[in-house]
């Protein structure tokens, strides 16, 4: 496991980051390239994410920025997975707490895998039933591998007494907050996308605004919990090497 987590250099802990970097600027390129294409949109109304890359120069600008944000998702995931598990090898007090350690691990591996995949498929479908089906996909793997992983990670912290950075301080909190907005966020979006004609009407008229507003939300969360990890595992990393098991 020493091996392993050594293998994981300077480009890879800052994966995380990369996440949060990619991914804010390639929406927001997104949204600058189809103001300029379709101005007169914005007086209508708030488009959705989906709907400002669904083709021409706006979809090559988002496609592009989203490969280099699933490929550091996927290799986020890994370094989290690998720093979890030398974690749960130096603090476990017993082979069932570390059992069920590395079952949590496994679960929140999975998610997050799918979570990833997920957005690299509505990326690439960019309308139709295919795209909705990447899309729902992506709101319940995403929410459902961080709250894994933040579980873990704060029973890791609460074990090792703060000597698990990622488990305790002041970005587990961030990360917990994000998770508590993003599946409101998610509750929210899914009331304004599946059922807009039950909403009273004064609402009804700007659902599809604030359904458009509540997934930049999303986004930018789902990017800032990733980006939230990036000291965490600067600091674990860094830690745990002086500790090998």
């Amino acid at each position: 496991m020493q091996r392993v987590f050594n293998s994981a250099g300077p480009l890879s802990t800052a994966c995380p980051l990369l996440v949060f970097v990619f991914g804010v600027i390639s929406v927001v390129a997104t949204a600058v390239a189809f103001w300029f294409l379709d101005p007169d949109y914005f007086a209508t109304g708030l488009p959705t994410i989906s709907h400002m890359a669904d083709h021409g120069l706006p979809y090559l600008i988002f496609t592009t920025g989203m490969v280099p944000t699933v490929i550091c998702i996927l290799r986020s995931v890994y370094l989290v997975a690998t720093t979890h598990k030398k974690a749960i090898a130096y603090f476990a007090r017993d082979a069932f707490q570390r059992g069920h350690w590395r079952m949590s691990i496994y679960i929140a591996w999975v998610f997050g895998i799918l979570f990833g995949l997920s957005l690299g498929g509505l990326t690439l479908f960019d309308s139709g039933s295919t795209h909705v089906h990447f899309t729902l996909a992506f709101f319940i793997t995403l929410v459902l591998a961080f709250l894994f992983d933040t579980l873990l990670a704060r029973s890791l912290g609460k074990t090792a007494r703060g000597e698990y950075p990622p488990g305790t301080g002041f970005w587990i909190q961030v990360r917990s907050w994000f998770i508590g907005i993003l599946f409101m966020c998610g509750i929210f979006m899914a009331i304004f996308y599946y059922g807009q004609e039950f909403l009273p009407g004064w609402l009804y008229p700007q659902a599809d605004n604030i359904y458009s507003l509540l997934e930049y939300m999303f986004a930018f969360l789902a990017f800032g919990y990733s980006g939230a990890y990036f000291w965490d595992m600067q600091k674990a990393r860094a830690r745990l090497s002086e500790n090998p098991s």
